[in-house]
């Protein structure tokens, strides 16, 4: 079974890449501009500060230190005081997680985004929740699923204000949920603080473009069990960087009302997992940084605070498969200090909602 399941990542990298790509659409006016000009709030080195500090005792990766991980740092001395956050302060708010794509098909921690935090937070008091998608249906259906687990009646029960963390499709899903919020919940509108994206598939990813007829292969593969996800629809088009950049320049207006925050991840050849490969020379074409499914422009909501690029591949910043032992020889670049991230983004977020809210 578990050899299967490494077959099944394998075969699935291989029919999301064609030898004959082709880009079968145009895009609405876009422009790449530096963070500090687009919009987006720098704040990559306080992020580092607090991911440095909690990393500090995260003791089972404190040989290898914590500069390796995140770019852009250099030495100790050159990063900024982090901000203080207290365990009773992140334990003020509910922690809603949401997976990738076709992560839901799988069974296990190892295929959970995060799956590998849960013991560790616990130790600060802090409970994970996730909302359970197959990743393969559209945002729009998947957001609908988002809200009716935000709204029911378990859920309504803790009262605690929320903040929603996507990774990567997850992210996309979130979105698609929080205009379906703002439309038709003012109460849990007003309950949602904050939201943050993990190598988010926000502008779209290039590897549509890879796939020589991809509707043709939805239409093929709905008619097959695929591991945990029944026969259904498959949806790839909402991948694509035309579907996610005309999403953007509709609502990015009414997604910036929610305090935004983005972690994005970049690797080298060098730093990305085997079965990634033929993905990530594929994209090295257009950009280097990438993670050899994004590249790191189109990782970044509009108006978002960027909390700065891990050094990781795709899977690595937020799938623990090197916690699956066959797998593990497939996503061989796979390590990657999960919890003490994960950790450090939750610090910093109810951190920096305390310092706007004081602000304001």
């Amino acid at each position: 079974m578990r050899s299967s399941r490494a077959l099944v990542l394998v075969t699935s990298t291989v029919l999301l890449v064609s030898c004959t790509p082709k880009v079968r659409y145009s895009l609405p006016p876009t422009v790449m501009l530096p963070v500090e000009s687009a919009g987006i709030r720098d704040a990559s080195k306080l992020f580092g500060a607090t991911f440095c500090s909690v990393f500090e005792e995260f003791v089972s990766q404190k040989e290898d230190g914590c500069y390796r991980y995140l770019g852009g740092l250099q030495t100790k001395q050159s990063l900024p005081q982090p901000p203080h956050t207290s365990d009773i302060e992140l334990q003020r708010y509910r922690y809603v997680l949401v997976n990738g794509f076709m992560s839901g098909c799988f069974r296990g921690s190892a295929f959970q985004v995060f799956g590998d935090a849960d013991a560790h937070l616990a130790t600060h008091g802090v409970k994970l929740e996730r909302v359970m998608l197959t990743g393969m249906d559209t945002p729009e259906a998947d957001a609908e699923q988002i809200v009716n687990y935000l709204l029911s009646a378990a859920s309504l029960t803790d009262s605690r204000p929320i903040v929603l963390v996507g990774y990567s499709k997850g992210a996309t899903d979130l979105q698609a949920a929080i205009l379906r919020i703002q439309r038709t919940s003012p109460v849990l509108e007003s309950r949602i603080k904050a939201f943050v994206t993990v190598a988010g598939m926000i502008g779209g990813t290039r590897l549509y473009d890879q796939i020589g007829h991809p509707k043709d292969l939805a239409a093929l593969l709905s008619h097959f069990q695929f591991f945990g996800c029944p026969p259904g629809k498959r949806d790839f088009s909402s991948l694509s960087r035309q579907q996610r950049q005309n999403f953007l320049s509709l609502h990015w207006r009414e997604l910036a009302l929610v305090p935004t925050y983005s972690l994005c991840t970049v690797s080298t050849h060098a730093e990305t997992s085997r079965v990634l490969w033929p993905v990530w020379d594929r994209l090295s074409v257009y950009s280097v940084d990438q993670d050899g499914q994004m590249a790191e422009p189109e990782e970044l909501p509009p108006g978002a605070v960027y909390l700065g690029t891990a050094r990781a591949d795709h899977w690595a910043v937020g799938v623990p498969l090197e916690h699956d032992r066959e797998l593990r020889l497939l996503a061989n670049k796979n390590h990657y200090p999960r919890p003490a991230l994960l950790e450090a983004i939750l610090r910093f977020v109810v951190a920096d909602l305390r310092k706007t809210s004081l602000e304001q």
